[in-house]
C-alpha cells in the first residue's frame, strides 16, 4: 500500500533531493545498493513523465513545479509496485490543465501496474472521470455507495442530491443559480442525534415523526450493489421526485 498526499510541497522534505527521497522509499523495502535504487528512481521519474530525469533527480522540491512535484510523489508511491494506492486530493492545488494530465497519468499507471486506487476528493468531476465505484461520506459515515453511474444518475440520499445540485452544469443557462446545501457541516466532536444530516435535510417530515432526529438509519438496498443510509424508502423517494422534481434533480 502507498499514499499520494494532497500537498506535495509539504509532503516532500525540502532539505533532500527528489532522488534521495524516492531512493529511500525503495531501499527501506528492498535489499538493494544505493546505485540500484538510484537507477530505479530515474526509471520511475521517466515513467511518470518528468523530462530529463537523470538531471532532475538531483534537484530539490522547490526546483520543481507543482505538477512535477505531484508526479515525483506518484513516482515515490509506485516505486515499490503497491497493490493499493491511496490518493488524498492529489489534484487540489493544481491548475485545470495539469490536473487533467495527472489524472490521465494515474489512469495509465493503474492499468500498467495493476494497482487499485482509492481516490479521496471533494471534486465530483474527478470522481466522474476516474472512479468505477463511489462512496459518499458525511460526518465520518458512509451514507451512499455504489457504482459511479448508479450514484450519479440514480442517487438515493438527500446529501448526494445536494452535492449534485451544487455542481455547475454546462447544459443550463448562465442565469441558472447553483443550489447549495443549506446550513453547515456538524462538529465531529458533538454530532447531532439520530441521522447527522437531519438538521440540513429538507425531508424529515416525509419520513414522519421524529425518527430522523432519534434513530441512526442503516444502509438499505437502493439497487443492485447500491446502498444508501436513509429512512426514505423507494415509495417516499417516488413521492419526493413527483412533488418536487427540481429539488432532487441530478445529472441525467
Amino acid at each position: 500500500m502507498a499514499m499520494i498526499f494532497q500537498d506535495p510541497l509539504s509532503a516532500l522534505h525540502p532539505y533532500y533531493t527528489i532522488g534521495n527521497q524516492i531512493e529511500e522509499a525503495y531501499l527501506v523495502h528492498h535489499k538493494a545498493s544505493r546505485r540500484e535504487a538510484h537507477k530505479r528512481a530515474i526509471e520511475m521519474l521517466d515513467r511518470v513523465g518528468i523530462p530529463n530525469a537523470t538531471r532532475r533527480i538531483n534537484q530539490y522540491p522547490h526546483e520543481f513545479s507543482g505538477g512535477m512535484r505531484q508526479r515525483a510523489m506518484i513516482a515515490m508511491s509506485l516505486i515499490n509496485e503497491p497493490k493499493l494506492l491511496i490518493a488524498d486530493e492529489p489534484t487540489t492545488a493544481l491548475d485545470v490543465t495539469v490536473q487533467a494530465q495527472i489524472l490521465e497519468l494515474m489512469k495509465d499507471l493503474r492499468t500498467a501496474v495493476g494497482a487499485a486506487i482509492v481516490m479521496i476528493t471533494h471534486d465530483l468531476g474527478v470522481v466522474a472521470d476516474i472512479a468505477d465505484d463511489m462512496l459518499v461520506m458525511y460526518a465520518g459515515r458512509a451514507i451512499e455507495t455504489g457504482s459511479s453511474s448508479d450514484v450519479f444518475f440514480d442517487a438515493s440520499h438527500p446529501y448526494t442530491w445536494g452535492l449534485l445540485r451544487s455542481m455547475p452544469r454546462l447544459d443550463r443557462g448562465r442565469e441558472t443559480r447553483l443550489d447549495p446545501i443549506p446550513g453547515s457541516p456538524p462538529s465531529l466532536i458533538r454530532l447531532p442525534s439520530g441521522c447527522p444530516f437531519h438538521p440540513r435535510c429538507p425531508f424529515p417530515e416525509v419520513v414522519g415523526g421524529d425518527r430522523c432526529m432519534t434513530e441512526m438509519p442503516e444502509l438499505f438496498d437502493a439497487g443492485p450493489n447500491h446502498l444508501a443510509r436513509c429512512f426514505l424508502n423507494p415509495l417516499h423517494r417516488t413521492d419526493v421526485l413527483s412533488e418536487a422534481p427540481a429539488a432532487t434533480e441530478v445529472v441525467r
